[in-house]
């Protein structure tokens, strides 16, 4: 991003078969700037999965879309005051 001068993420799409648990809680969505965030869950246990998408709550992003397989997308909740 420094590279080329980008500010932003306008939508940062991971599939990264099974290492979200390992992955997610590493990501700093807002410093990074990321507008909308998309992910599929790999794994079956909901407590962990409910753990996850706390996290993604908690850094500010609201689910707007829920596919089957938990495929999900987040937007930014100052995304959603612009809106």
């Amino acid at each position: 991003m420094a590279d080329l001068g980008d500010e932003q993420i306008d939508l940062l799409k991971l599939d990264i078969e099974g290492a979200e648990d390992e992955v997610l809680p590493t990501l700093d969505l807002r410093s990074l700037g990321v507008r909308v965030f998309s992910t599929q869950l790999h794994h079956t246990g909901s407590v962990k999965e409910a753990g996850l998408i706390s996290d993604l709550r908690d850094q500010g992003y609201v689910a707007v879309a829920c596919r089957p397989v938990v495929k999900l997308t987040f937007l930014s909740e100052s995304e959603l005051r612009h809106s």
